[in-house]
């Protein structure tokens, strides 16, 4: 009985004397292909990290104000749900509308509501994202069209050899609901710029807005647009924008204010 005890002892020892697993993850380290896995880190049968599901909320919540003087400007308020997994992106969005005018007295009005679904495309140096959406209608003709539309959206971020800065442009092609009485004409738009992470909190950008108007005898919008994105706390963000308006019909000035949430 002893001996046979001794070398159930005596042949433990030894197969424990050659094993060795110096990252713990249970997979001894002459067959763990990734030999530093933290401790934390679920692995696969090679010692690798299983691949997790990146999965993103985003809820922005913002006001727009436009304006030529401040005593005749019209003012919306913004709400934004972006939810990504993986490489896939899907969202809804919504304004509603208080306009003023020189007696300071205002009309409020419920926008139209967009909904959207995107693929993201990331490489080495640069991010691809190929989105599909549509506008519900569910304003009124005063203040939208009345009828639905669907668009194409691509957009493009090149960064530079700098890795701060970065080149970016945005191409929407939008077919334009029609009324029974009218017919609006299908529209593109865009924008391109350049943007810079001053530190690892702050980015600014600065960028060129045109879109055709959903009427043919009417001029193009143009703007420039300011962009300030602030990350105050490891998941909130806010977002100041000034936008001056370059063509005769949009507001000279409009400012732009969101505050948003990310859960991850």
């Amino acid at each position: 009985m002893k001996l046979v005890l001794f070398l159930y002892l005596f042949s433990t020892i030894v197969i424990f004397a050659s094993y060795y697993d110096s990252d713990i993850d249970g997979v001894e380290d002459k067959f763990d292909q990734c030999s530093d896995t933290p401790f934390d880190v679920l692995v696969d049968e090679f010692g690798c990290g299983k691949h997790s599901t990146n999965v993103k909320f985003t809820l922005t919540l913002g006001t727009d104000v436009g304006f030529d003087t401040l005593d005749s400007r019209d003012t919306t308020y913004n709400f934004a749900f972006d939810y990504k997994i993986n490489h896939w992106h899907m969202g809804i969005s919504n304004s509603n509308y208080i306009g003023y005018d020189e007696n300071n007295s205002t009309s409020r009005e419920l926008g139209d509501i967009y909904t959207y679904i995107g693929y993201e495309v990331t490489k080495a140096n640069y991010t691809s994202i190929v989105t599909l959406g549509t506008k519900l209608a569910m304003a009124k003709e005063t203040v939208g069209t009345g009828e639905n539309d669907y668009y194409i959206s691509t957009q493009l971020e090149k960064y530079s050899l700098d890795a701060s800065t970065k080149l970016f442009g945005v191409v929407f092609y939008t077919v334009t609901g029609d009324t029974p009485s009218l017919k609006y004409e299908d529209i593109f738009s865009g924008s391109i710029g350049v943007g810079y992470n001053i530190n690892d909190k702050y980015y600014t950008s600065i960028s060129y807005e045109n879109s055709e108007s959903i009427y043919s005898d009417t001029e193009n919008f143009q703007a420039i647009l300011w962009t300030n994105y602030y990350v105050w706390k490891e998941n909130n963000f806010v977002e100041l924008d000034y936008m001056c308006g370059l063509d005769t019909l949009s507001y000279k000035h409009m400012i732009s204010f969101k505050f948003g949430v990310t859960f991850e």
